[in-house]
C-alpha cells in the first residue's frame, strides 16, 4: 500500500478536483507535489506514513496472558528505602 500524505489546496484554484480550502489524503507522484507546493497550489499539513511501521511486531498476547485484560503489573516502590544524604 502507498504512503499517502494529507495536503491542504492553497490557491485560488481547485486542485485535481479539491476545491481550495479543501484537505485531502493522495500519494502524489513526487515531482507533482514538489511543482504544486511550490507554486502554492497546496501545502502538505501531514507527512507521509505518520504512523511508524515495527519491522518486528510483537506478537499478539495469548487468551492466558495475565496482561490480556488490561492489567498492568507494576514494580515495586522502593522510594521508602531511600536513605538521607
Amino acid at each position: 500500500m502507498p504512503d499517502k500524505a494529507r495536503y491542504r489546496v492553497t490557491g485560488p484554484n481547485a486542485f485535481q478536483g479539491h476545491a481550495p480550502g479543501e484537505t485531502f489524503t493522495d500519494d502524489l507522484d513526487p515531482g507533482l507535489e514538489v511543482r504544486a507546493i511550490s507554486r502554492g497550489s497546496i501545502v502538505r499539513v501531514a507527512k507521509k506514513d505518520p504512523v511508524k511501521k515495527l519491522k518486528n511486531p510483537p506478537p499478539d498476547l495469548s487468551a492466558d496472558h495475565p496482561e490480556r485484560d488490561g492489567t498492568i503489573t507494576l514494580a515495586p516502590d522502593f522510594s521508602s528505602e531511600r536513605t538521607k544524604d
